[in-house]
């Protein structure tokens, strides 16, 4: 059965929906676990192998998805709607 166009952009909203909320969630989990990585590499025993490694890119590189992230659901038509579930 052929869909109609309303049809498809309704599914692709819901689509967007969901990798949006895909995406969000990934965002911080990498987040908490960089979060993690910084405070473990500040530990004395530990701190003196890390003490070159710059953290700024990965938060930087966070930082970016997070903003191309939100504005997916601004693309018009067919934009972002809730999920499916």
């Amino acid at each position: 059965m052929p869909y109609s166009q309303d049809q498809i952009n309704a599914g692709q909203k819901k689509i967007n929906g969901a990798l949006i909320e895909v995406d969000r969630r990934v965002l911080y989990a990498f987040n908490d676990l960089l979060a993690i990585v910084r405070t473990i590499t500040a530990l004395p025993p530990i701190a003196p192998h890390f003490k070159d490694f710059d953290f700024t890119y990965l938060e930087a590189l966070l930082k970016e998805t997070g903003y191309i992230n939100h504005r997916v659901a601004e693309i018009v038509p067919p934009g972002c709607g809730a999920p499916p579930y």
